[in-house]
């Protein structure tokens, strides 16, 4: 009797023990794939802050480069609130202002550790100043997200949900990484290259290629739609000796901001040693050049908005062609200026590098060196400063996310 009754008290331990087993392996099990979904929701927490810090940064981007009507603090407030909905965040989500250094700034202007006493993102609220800042106001967005997520086997020990926070503070300035001036000169986004007649190619769809190994032509063909264009600053058509001075700063480059459609001075062989020789200024530097995609020879609609559209040229008039036109400018890129042959009769230099359309040439006046490439390319969309801004390297803004 004594046997059986100890046989069925070690059963019951069995099945304790086996019990609590099944705990621990729930409990293990729970940690795992949890744990996993725990570690995936903080990346997509993460991606969501860092794409609404970024989102009002770019607005105060938009604001340093000139963007007209200015942009104001609803306007931040909405891009930060509408990225963080699109992205999955809780809203509304908690943001302040801060410097081009990342820290938080007060309303007026002083520093702030505490983002959440700083001065903040929200409706009818202003960008605060900034005297550290480009422009004088506040360079940055700190963005603090969050969203719940529930759990697959955490609930057996009481566990049925987590929240997933994450901060990210963006920044808008003038960019640094690029050395140079942007130069009235505007290329297509697709390679261009002269015909049997020195006249532009157009419908290319071949890309310009980038890098130090490709050194290349651009050809300055004579005037025809889609051919490179110098920009005329202060419009409409002030000469070869402003587009002179131009090239080497004075007048400085207005607010340009992409896209949008933009007067050409004149288009081809400008032949005139003034320009020849503020172009050479700049040999064995990266320059910033603007890309346009359309050209149109009347003058475009609703030029006082902010964002053209290639719609905007009226009926009949897009591609047109002539000394005078409109070049619809869609963004920027660097390119490292190794030779300026523009006197019209530079058939040899200007064919000695490749060419990217079958049928075409250099032309006799043209511009060598490289695109320096995609990432120091300034991506289409971009905007430019007025002038140098607080950084003489370059006139270009950008946003950077930097924590």
């Amino acid at each position: 009797m004594a046997s059986v009754q100890r046989s069925e008290r070690e059963r019951g331990q069995v099945v304790a023990i086996i019990a609590i087993a099944m705990v621990a392996l729930l409990a293990m099990t729970a940690l795992i794939v949890d744990g996993g979904t725990a570690f995936a929701q903080q990346r997509v927490t993460q991606n969501g802050a860092d794409a609404a810090s970024e989102a009002g940064a770019v607005v105060l981007m938009q604001r340093l480069a000139g963007v007209v009507p200015a942009k104001t603090g609803d306007d931040v407030d909405v891009a930060v609130q509408a990225n963080a909905a699109t992205n999955g965040l809780t809203t509304p989500v908690q943001a302040c202002y801060t410097g081009i250094n990342g820290i938080p700034l007060n309303a007026d202007g002083t520093s702030n550790t505490d983002c959440l006493a700083a001065a903040q993102v929200g409706p009818g609220l202003p960008i605060p100043p900034c005297s550290d800042c480009p422009g004088g106001f506040a360079s940055g967005v700190r963005v603090s997200g969050s969203r719940p997520f529930s759990t697959f086997f955490a609930g057996i020990v009481g566990l049925t949900g987590f929240t997933a926070s994450a901060t990210a503070t963006a920044i808008a300035g003038y960019v640094n990484g690029l050395a140079g001036p942007v130069l009235p000169v505007t290329y297509p986004v697709f390679a261009t290259a002269c015909d049997g007649t020195n006249h532009a190619m157009t419908g290319s769809t071949t890309p310009w290629p980038v890098g130090p190994n490709n050194t290349l032509t651009i050809p300055l063909c004579q005037d025809s739609a889609g051919n490179v264009g110098w920009l005329d600053w202060t419009p409409t058509a002030g000469g070869q000796p402003e587009l002179a001075g131009a090239i080497l700063g004075s007048p400085s480059n207005p607010t340009i901001t992409t896209p949008r459609w933009y007067y050409i001075t004149a288009t081809g062989n400008v032949s005139n040693v003034q320009v020849q020789t503020a172009m050479e200024h700049w040999i064995g530097t990266d320059v910033i050049l603007p890309i346009f995609s359309e050209t149109c020879d009347d003058t475009p609609n609703n030029l006082a908005d902010p964002v053209g559209q290639i719609t905007d040229c009226p009926a009949g008039h897009l591609g047109g062609h002539g000394s005078n036109n409109w070049y619809f400018l869609v963004g920027f890129a660097a390119f490292h200026l190794e030779e300026v042959h523009i006197q019209g009769t530079n058939t040899t230099e200007c064919n000695v590098y490749p060419v990217f359309l079958s049928g075409g040439n250099g032309g006799t006046s043209c511009l060598v060196g490289y695109f320096v490439g995609p990432e120091h390319a300034v991506s289409l969309g971009a905007s430019v400063g007025a002038g140098g801004g607080s950084d003489a390297s370059t006139s270009l803004v950008g946003v950077q996310l930097i924590r």
